[in-house]
């Protein structure tokens, strides 16, 4: 992490010149997304999910194969329905103010998982987004 982090310094100092998506991992600590699914599923009650998400793999592939896989029933799929639930469900009992505040962040940039994340404090989730 203090690599990419005197990166930062040196890319704001201008010393540096890299792509925009050279930092997407600065903010985050240790786990990968895959890693943080294995870990959140058995404690969400799916099991068999968190023992996909640990076993998957990341592969680089075209964009169309991407969008087929995605049209396709999946375990990402399954696991983006396992997570919606694990956070709307403890939102059934929240109040009306609470949910309206979800669905704005929501409209921040159409991703939940980025409504999630900003919403977390307010969560009873124990995931990190």
């Amino acid at each position: 992490m203090s690599d990419l982090f005197d990166d930062w310094q040196r890319y704001c100092q201008g010393s540096l010149d890299v792509d925009k998506s050279y930092f997407l991992g600065l903010f985050k600590i240790g786990m990968t997304e895959l890693e943080e699914l294995a870990r959140f599923c058995p404690t969400a009650g799916e099991v068999d999910l968190g023992r996909i998400a640990q076993e998957a793999e990341i592969v680089l592939c075209s964009e169309g194969e991407v969008e087929k896989r995605r049209a396709e029933d999946n375990p990402n799929a399954w696991l983006f329905d396992a997570l919606t639930d694990s956070v709307l469900s403890p939102l059934s009992g929240s109040s009306r103010i609470d949910y309206v505040l979800r669905e704005a962040l929501y409209g921040i940039a159409a991703v939940y998982y980025l409504a999630w994340y900003i919403a977390q404090p307010l969560l009873q989730v124990d995931i990190d987004f």
